[in-house]
Parts: C-alpha cells; structure tokens; sequence
C-alpha cells in the first residue's frame, strides 16, 4: 500500500511523530508550509482562525490522490483544528482515499478529531501529549498507533 505521511509542525513534536511514522511505515512524507510566518503574533492570528474554522494559505508538495493511504498529523490550537489541516482537507478530501489523523497537543485534542470527522473520516486517529514527546515517553503508544495501520 502506498502511504504519504503529511504534517504540519510549528515546535517540532508533529514532525518528530510524522518522521517515526514514515521511517516504521516506508512511507513518503510531505510537510504542510504556512504561506504567512508563524510567529507569536501568528500564532495569535492562526489560534483566531482556529476558533473561527478559517483557511489558511498553505503549500506543499505532493499530491494525495497518487496514495493509498494518507496519515495527516497536526498541533492542536486554541482547542480547535489548525488552519493549516483545515485547508489541506478541504482541497484534498476527494483525493485522499483513505485518511489517517494525529495530533499532538499540550492539554486535550477540543473539538479537532471531531472537526477533521466532519471534512473526511478517519479510519483511525490517535493523538500524543507534547510533554510526553519532550520527555521521550510516548514510544509505546506511537508502536500501538503504527500496528493498527493498514500499512
């Protein structure tokens, strides 16, 4: 089965999780790139799009539609989907045949598997804590979610 790994990351614990997935699974990767830095004033701009379900500009390389599989990873903000995911699933829903969705997020996913749900269902979704990436102890969990890829 032909899998793309696609994330986005702004501290690095998305890509962390993304990269492991790929290497274990053999899989392409593609990152998610922000047209619009950011920073800490972006990261305001980008939490209110969150909150507010709007688009943001993004690029990337590859196209979905050329895979079997597609495992979309995101940050959460503001409690909610990130512009950038958002986006991605909304011009590549009817390209991505089967979808797969993490995040990763420093105090609960919100409303984001929920929101991702609504945009093109999952067959799985897993989700790791921040402080658990830092500290190295999510390994297990990551071997479980890699387990029950169809992969």
């Amino acid at each position: 089965m032909k899998t793309l790994v696609v994330y986005y990351s702004k501290t690095g614990n998305t890509r962390k999780i993304a990269q492991e997935i790929a290497k274990e699974t053999g899989a392409d990767m593609d990152e998610i790139k922000d047209s619009k830095k950011v920073g800490m004033l972006g990261l305001v701009r980008a939490s209110w799009q969150a909150m507010r379900k709007k688009p943001s500009k993004i690029t990337f390389s590859k196209d979905p539609a050329k895979y079997d599989l597609v495992i979309l990873g995101g940050p959460v903000w503001a409690w909610n989907l990130i512009p950038q995911i958002r986006n991605y699933l909304e011009n590549n829903k009817d390209k991505i045949k089967k979808l797969v969705f993490f995040l990763t997020h420093g105090g609960g996913p919100g409303k984001s598997i929920d929101q991702v749900s609504m945009i093109k269902k999952p067959i799985l979704s897993a989700e790791f804590l921040d402080k658990d990436i830092k500290a190295g102890k999510y390994e297990e969990d990551l071997k479980e979610f890699i387990k029950k890829l169809e992969v």
